[in-house]
């Protein structure tokens, strides 16, 4: 069968894989079961022009697909979101309760549904200097509750450094940092896989000393290491008085504040970040270590995160088995007979070495999520009493190949039933006639 349906299909990645935009609607099996990042959180604590307080910017992002979206009377929609952040002081009291009170607006259904789609917003508050736990809940109303913890550190005279903000951010001269509104998809102390960049922020109240930097990566037999990392080494900036202000969100219609928030602190030292073929920082936990000109070694960790990775692409196996639409039976012999690490090497420098759309020499290409994204979807959604993994379905490998169709038709020809795809840009249309209850098979392509 597999052997027809390439013939069949005359697949042309370039132009086909990327050609269609999704139409059909996503089951709400599929989306609950990927999407497992309902909501993002920043907490920045920097110190005050007081000593005895820390300003906080709570800094939170709700993906639209997390919510529960009512429709209103003139036709669109609204979600109000409910979380709590509390902050407790070292002896364990409760000194802030943050309650959000956001109502979200959707133009449509579809952008009710749309990944990419959120809503940011960021609140300023004070506290005393402290060390503080904080516990952020969110509950989406779908009877699912998502929580994020955090902590804060005291603030001390003897300049230890001992917070850390870290952000993809583009570094525009000497003197502003722009931070871009989906910074915020992400948590504190997480960086996407996504980013093209980032810089570590920390804030510190000594203009004389020097400090130099390591980065290692902390490795687990539980993730996939398709690439070594070497210890990163340099020296640290310190922006003394070169930062007179650092923007925060003041420009991206996505964030709904309408407030415009100045850091005033002047003193961080930084480290910018800049993915290349030399430098890439792959999913997975490293230790930041900080050592001033007194020898004097602080310690942060942080992590690359792969947010809402395509559940096929965490199987490199099973992956690979979806790939071979699109490779030769060579290139499928020579990549599946090794371990999964070395399995899923083969498909990162597959998607990279291919003339698709990369992050600024990372490894994150947006034609191999677009893939993926699509397998994942059609795994559920193609499903037939026959075909249990709808990846592998008639429709199913179309879909993958092609994006959902412009347009879907049944008509019935010599007592059978047929479903029709059709694809304008691609000049084409698949028939499928169904043979049985569910059991839809691919018998002809016309132009």
């Amino acid at each position: 069968m597999k052997a027809k349906i390439i013939i069949i299909l005359s697949f042309i990645l370039s132009v086909n894989v990327f050609s269609q935009q999704d139409k059909f609607q996503p089951s709400k099996l599929y989306i609950d079961s990927k999407y497992d990042e309902m909501f993002f959180l920043h907490i920045i604590a920097l110190p005050s022009d007081n000593s005895d307080s820390t300003d906080i910017y709570l800094c939170y992002t709700f993906c639209y697909i997390s919510l529960v979206f009512q429709k209103t009377d003139d036709d669109k929609y609204y979600a109000i979101p409910e979380m709590e952040v509390t902050f407790k002081d070292s002896e364990g009291i409760t000194r802030k309760r943050f309650i959000t009170n956001d109502t979200i607006i959707a133009d449509n259904y579809n952008a009710t549904q749309q990944k990419e789609n959120n809503y940011s917003n960021v609140v300023k508050f004070s506290l005393a200097n402290d060390n503080y736990k904080v516990v952020a809940k969110f509950n989406n109303s779908k009877s699912r509750t998502s929580t994020i913890e955090h902590t804060i550190s005291k603030y001390s005279d003897d300049n230890k450094l001992v917070n850390m903000f870290l952000l993809p951010c583009t570094q525009t001269d000497y003197f502003d940092v722009i931070i871009p509104y989906n910074s915020f998809s992400s948590n504190n102390n997480c960086v996407p896989f996504s980013s093209n960049n980032f810089t570590i922020f920390i804030p510190t109240k000594s203009n004389n000393r020097d400090y130099t930097f390591t980065i290692e990566k902390v490795e687990s037999k539980n993730e996939l290491n398709w690439k070594p990392f070497e210890i990163l080494e340099g020296i640290v900036d310190n922006m003394k008085e070169r930062i007179d202000r650092m923007y925060s969100w003041v420009f991206d219609k996505n964030l709904h504040t309408g407030n415009t928030y100045y850091f005033n602190f002047k003193d961080f030292i930084t480290i910018s970040i800049y993915n290349s073929r030399e430098i890439s920082f792959i999913p997975g936990k490293y230790i930041l270590t900080i050592s001033d000109n007194n020898n004097i070694k602080t310690q942060f960790a942080f992590e690359v995160k792969w947010y809402n990775m395509p559940k096929s692409l965490a199987s490199p196996m099973y992956a690979l088995e979806q790939m071979h639409l699109i490779l030769t039976d060579e290139e499928y012999k020579n990549m599946k007979n090794k371990n999964k690490n070395e399995v899923f090497a083969n498909i990162m420098k597959y998607w990279n070495t291919r003339q698709y759309r990369t992050y600024s020499g990372s490894n994150y290409t947006t034609a191999m999520i677009e893939f993926f994204d699509r397998v994942d979807y059609a795994e559920v959604n193609f499903r037939t009493l026959t075909q249990k993994d709808g990846a592998k379905s008639d429709r199913g490998k179309v879909y993958i190949l092609n994006g959902s169709p412009n347009e879907i038709t049944t008509n019935i020809k010599n007592k059978k039933t047929n479903e029709i795809w059709y694809y304008k840009k691609l000049n084409k249309k698949y028939i499928f006639e169904i043979v049985s209850v569910g059991n839809y098979k691919l018998v002809n392509i016309e132009e």
